[in-house]
C-alpha cells in the first residue's frame, strides 16, 4: 500500500513539473546607470507581479519558474521621489522557456524564443500599416488565432480588445478555454465590453458635463447633434500619447477642415488642460474637467477619438490619428477654401 501511494504521489509530482518551465531574463551588457533601481516583472493577464529588488553592478539577471507562458512588462524604476532625474524603463515581453536578453533602451527583447520573436514581428507588421485600425485588427486577430492558449495569444487578444467592438471581443473570447477566460485581465476586458454596448457605434450620444477653458459650465449636447460631424478628442494633459497625437495629426487636420461647416473638432479632457492648450496652441474648443468621461463612455485608455454623426449618433469609436484623415476624406466633400466661408456662412 505504501509503495502504491508513493508511486501515485511521485507520478503526480512528475505530472506537475511537466507543465512548468524555467525562464531567465538578462541584460545584454552591464549598465551602471541602473544601479539601485528597482526591478519588477509584471504579469499582464493575472495582474500579479514579482519584485526582484534593486539592480546591482548594472546587471539584470533574474530567474523564475512558471506553469504557463504569459505577457509581461519588465519594469525598472526608481522609488526615490526626491531624485531629480527619475529613471523609468519598461520592456514588453512574453515570459517563455529559456533565456530572454533585454536592453533598457529597447521596447522589446533583443533575443528570446518563438513567442518573443512573434511579438516583435507583430509590431513590425503593425508599424508597416501605420497602426491603422482595420489592417491592425486583421494582423492582431491572425496572431491571436495562431497562438490561442499561450502568452503571445493573450497579449494579442488584449491589444485586439483596445480596438474591437463588444461583439468582436466575445467572438475571440469564445476560442479560449475556461482557465484563460478567467484570467483577471480577460475578465476585466469582458466587463468593459459589456459597459461599452450602450455607447458603441450606432447608439445615440451620452451626455457629459464639464467646463470651458474659461471655467464656465458646458455639456456635450451643446456641440453634438447640431447637424455636423464632431471629431471628439478624448485626452488628458498628463498623457504623452494624447499630446503626440494632437500635435502630429489633429492640428494638421484641424487646419485643413476648420473652414468646413460640416465638421467641428472638440477636445474632451478629464482634467484642467488650460496650460497644455496654451503650450501647444490647440485652437479647437475644449470641454475640460469631465469627471464622468471614463465611466460614461467606457474609456479605459486615452487618447481616443470618437466621431459623432450630425444627428448625434456615435459613428466611430477607437479612432486614432492615422485613421481619422481617411475617415474624414470619405465622409466630407472637398474642404471649402477659407475665402469661400466666413463664420461658417457660404459666400456663394
Amino acid at each position: 500500500m505504501k509503495k502504491t501511494l508513493c508511486y501515485i504521489l511521485l507520478s503526480f509530482g512528475i505530472s506537475l513539473s511537466a507543465y512548468s518551465f524555467e525562464y531567465r531574463i538578462v541584460s545584454k551588457t552591464p549598465d551602471s546607470k541602473l544601479n539601485g533601481l528597482e526591478l519588477i516583472l509584471s504579469n499582464e493577464v493575472d495582474w500579479g507581479g514579482e519584485d526582484f529588488g534593486v539592480i546591482e553592478n548594472g546587471v539584470i539577471d533574474i530567474k523564475g519558474e512558471s506553469q504557463r507562458s504569459f505577457p509581461a512588462h519588465l519594469i525598472v524604476k526608481s522609488n526615490d521621489q526626491t531624485q531629480e532625474n527619475k529613471q523609468y524603463y519598461m520592456i514588453s515581453l512574453i515570459v517563455e522557456p529559456g533565456t530572454i536578453v533585454v536592453d533598457v533602451n529597447e521596447d522589446f527583447p533583443l533575443q528570446g524564443g518563438a513567442l518573443n520573436d512573434g511579438w516583435k514581428d507583430c509590431h513590425r507588421r503593425l508599424s508597416e500599416v501605420e497602426y491603422r485600425i482595420t489592417p491592425s485588427k486583421e494582423i492582431i486577430e491572425e496572431v491571436f488565432k495562431k497562438n490561442v492558449g499561450n502568452g503571445l495569444g493573450e497579449r494579442a487578444l488584449l491589444n485586439y480588445g483596445l480596438m474591437c467592438s463588444p461583439d468582436e471581443w466575445m467572438e475571440m473570447v469564445a476560442l479560449l478555454d475556461a482557465s484563460s477566460r478567467s484570467l483577471e485581465a480577460i475578465e476585466n476586458m469582458t466587463e468593459r465590453k459589456e459597459r461599452l454596448k450602450p455607447v458603441w457605434e450606432g447608439q445615440p450620444f451620452a451626455e457629459l458635463i464639464g467646463n470651458t477653458l474659461d471655467g464656465n459650465p458646458t455639456s456635450l449636447s451643446q456641440y453634438v447633434g447640431k447637424g455636423r460631424y464632431v471629431v471628439a478628442d478624448l485626452w488628458a494633459s498628463w498623457c504623452g500619447g494624447c499630446i503626440s497625437q494632437a500635435n502630429h495629426y489633429l492640428k494638421p487636420l484641424y487646419d485643413e477642415y476648420k473652414d468646413n461647416p460640416d465638421v467641428m473638432f472638440l477636445g474632451i479632457a478629464m482634467d484642467d488642460v488650460n496650460n497644455a492648450v496654451d503650450k501647444y496652441g490647440y485652437q479647437w474648443p475644449q470641454m475640460q474637467d469631465c469627471k464622468r468621461l471614463m465611466a460614461t463612455y467606457g474609456v479605459y485608455s486615452v487618447p481616443e477619438i470618437i466621431l459623432f454623426a450630425p444627428d448625434g449618433t456615435i459613428l466611430r469609436r477607437f479612432l486614432h490619428g492615422t485613421d481619422l484623415k481617411d475617415v474624414l476624406k470619405d465622409l466630407l466633400p472637398e474642404t471649402p477654401k477659407s475665402g469661400d466661408f466666413i463664420g461658417g456662412q457660404s459666400l456663394k
